[in-house]
């Protein structure tokens, strides 16, 4: 009988044992998935902000652009009301 025993606290020591590398194993992926999202939600927040700088400052230089080609039709009109007769 003591032998059924020892055999029996064996075997629930060895299940015990797998029971808790499978939990360890699946906090570490839970654990993992949750770093994860964290890093891709940082990476997405900061490409967010790069693509609105960027498309400010394409704004900003198709501003400027716009300016120059009024100033060079400004001063193109000037000479040529000085040359007309």
């Amino acid at each position: 009988m003591s032998m059924l025993r020892a055999s029996t606290k064996r075997r629930l020591q060895n299940i015990a044992r797998k029971g808790s590398l499978l939990l360890e194993e699946g906090m570490l992926i839970g654990v993992s998935i949750v770093i994860l999202s964290i890093i891709l939600s940082m990476v997405m927040g900061i490409l967010g902000s790069v693509n609105a700088t960027l498309n400010q400052a394409g704004k900003s230089v198709g501003d400027f652009l716009s300016t120059i080609a009024q100033k060079f039709e400004e001063i193109f009109r000037q000479i040529t009301s000085f040359f007309q007769f």
